[in-house]
């Protein structure tokens, strides 16, 4: 009987879920996979040659003296 309570205290509401919990609660654990695996296809990471640096240039965010 306890373990049915520990079970139903365990299990997330869609809202609190992160976003992984959330692919494999809808799709299912080879669903979620395949999924996440056709979208690291349409968006690659970014190559090591910019290392994410866009380069040296001038803020353009005002500063306000008060």
């Amino acid at each position: 009987m306890t373990q049915k309570k520990e079970k139903k205290s365990e299990e997330k509401k869609p809202l609190d879920m992160t976003t992984d919990e959330a692919i494999e609660f809808l799709f299912g654990q080879e669903g979620a996979q395949e999924l996440k695996h056709a979208v690291r296809g349409m968006n690659p990471p970014p190559t090591g040659d910019d290392n994410g640096l866009k380069g040296k240039s001038k803020s353009t965010r005002k500063h306000s003296n008060s």
